[in-house]
């Protein structure tokens, strides 16, 4: 029987979530604790990449079949990588919440309801996959990710790309509604401070002893 615990890193593009997760990891171990981490990418995400040109978020796919593989792509994380993961503790860099945010904005317009979204996304097919033991959203004001993104882009926010995560950070907000085990984080703070603000949600969860 598995059962690893798994937490969610997620939040907007270069909100500081990746490089937080990878800290807390290291925490986790320095007191004792196995832990595996997922990375973003996969070699369905690699796919999409293909497709994608200046704007970080949107690529040149039509709608629909950016939605099929974005849900494709998660959905193998879960069923292989996070499934085949050894470790007690497993942190991934995004889960199934990040294709519901993008896909939600790219598909609205045809009238899709965000319900429809997360049961098309987390149920493929009827089969509900597996929902993390803990969710940290990390979100902040758009300034301090704009300055974020230009530390690590070395170049300045597209309007289309500030707009999609503005939009972006109002759908995980409305995603509390739909997930449980589901935490905002704040992470306009340093990076230590987010650090330990994960750690203590961790805790309070009783992910760890």
């Amino acid at each position: 029987m598995n059962i690893k615990k798994v937490i969610a890193f997620e939040g907007v593009s270069a909100v500081g979530k990746t490089t937080t997760m990878h800290l807390v990891g290291d925490a986790l171990r320095e007191m004792g604790h196995e832990v595996g981490i997922i990375d973003e990418k996969n070699i369905i995400r690699d796919t999409i990449s293909q497709f994608h040109s200046n704007n970080l978020w949107v690529s040149s796919l039509p709608p629909i079949t950016e939605s099929f593989l974005y849900s494709a792509a998660y959905a193998f994380k879960i069923e292989v990588e996070i499934e085949n993961a050894k470790e007690p503790i497993v942190m991934t860099d995004r889960y199934y919440h990040s294709p519901i945010v993008c896909q939600y904005a790219r598909i609205k317009e045809y009238g899709v309801s965000l319900s429809e979204v997360v049961n098309t996304i987390t149920s493929p097919f009827g089969l509900q996959l597996r929902e993390p033991d803990l969710t940290l959203v990390f979100t902040g004001d758009i300034d301090n990710i704009m300055d974020r993104f230009y530390s690590r882009e070395k170049r300045s926010m597209l309007p289309d790309e500030k707009k999609s995560i503005e939009e972006g950070i109002l759908v995980y907000h409305k995603l509390e509604n739909y997930f449980p085990n589901y935490v905002m984080v704040n992470a306009d703070g340093d990076i230590e401070q987010n650090v330990n603000k994960a750690l203590d949600k961790i805790k309070q969860m009783e992910i760890i002893k």
